[in-house]
């Protein structure tokens, strides 16, 4: 990776959680937000124009829009297992909030 580079990470999700990685991510030199998504799209307007980037009211339209290296997945548990399967279908690593998931049949399929 150049000096100049800097990793493109999205968000999916822009509550407390999401404006906590926010905060560590405008004080981060190797990486930056490029997106929000949230099916609140007013809350994933207000967390983008922070950021200075685009928002989203899908994880797949922010995927299909936006060049990401990665992505943030800060929305509810019982929404990680599609969500993450999504992106990581589109060869777009994740990390995930805790808990991964709800049950250890959706981790596993996370996992696989």
């Amino acid at each position: 990776m150049s000096s100049n580079h800097k990793l493109r990470f999205g968000i999916v999700g822009a509550g407390s959680i999401a404006r906590a990685y926010a905060q560590a991510f405008e004080a981060c030199d190797t990486a930056r937000v490029t997106a929000v998504a949230d099916v609140r799209i007013d809350a994933a307007r207000a967390l983008a124009e922070r950021l200075d980037c685009p928002s989203f009211e899908s994880h797949s339209a922010m995927a299909r829009k936006v060049k990401l290296d990665a992505v943030v997945v800060c929305t509810p548990p019982v929404t990680h297992t599609s969500i993450c399967v999504s992106l990581l279908e589109q060869k777009i690593h994740v990390l995930c909030e805790k808990p991964l998931a709800i049950d250890v049949k959706s981790a596993r399929i996370m996992l696989d």
